[in-house]
Parts: structure tokens; sequence; C-alpha cells
């Protein structure tokens, strides 16, 4: 599951689409998964997300909407709060850290 999940990072992916690919239970996954990763199904996904991201914004001059789209997120605001929420600092403060 951790590799569909990086091979679809981009796409739109969650429990719900995940376990429908897998043939489980949505309920039954996430308890799975959690129980044998240690955090969220979501939660991972975002932190994957945030750590391409992350990789992205260090190495290239993409503006910071293409990459959040890139990475998945649907909306730059939601990109940002979760960016912040994991690093303690906006995409535009990373960057020129």
């Amino acid at each position: 599951m951790k590799s569909y999940i990086l091979s679809n990072i981009e796409f739109d992916i969650n429990t719900s689409r995940i376990a429908n690919i897998f043939h489980y239970n949505e309920v039954y996954l996430g308890r799975l998964f959690k129980k044998q990763v240690g955090i969220g199904i979501n939660d991972y996904i975002n932190l994957q997300r945030i750590e391409i991201a992350k990789k992205r914004l260090a190495t290239t001059r993409e503006k910071v909407i293409d990459i959040s789209s890139g990475v998945g997120f649907n909306n730059v605001t939601y990109f940002n709060r979760v960016f912040k929420k994991h690093t303690g600092m906006t995409p535009k403060e990373y960057r020129k850290s």
C-alpha cells in the first residue's frame, strides 16, 4: 500500500480509494494501516506529499501553487496549512531557509 501511495501521490487518493483497490473494508484498512505504520492513512499520505514538496521547494524554482497541485493538493490554502502544521513554516518561508 505504501508503494501504491508513493506511485500515485499526485492523484486524489484517500482511504476509501485505497480500500477499494486492495479489496478491504475502509474502516478495517484504516485500523490495520495505523497499527502497522503508526499513523492514519490520510496523515501518511499528507506526510509523503509534504516531504516531496519540501524537496521540490529546496531544489526548484517552481511556484508554490504548481508544487501543491503536483503533489496532490487540490487547494493551495489547504496545502499551506498542512505544510505549516508539519514543518512549522509556510512553503515560502521554507524555501527561503
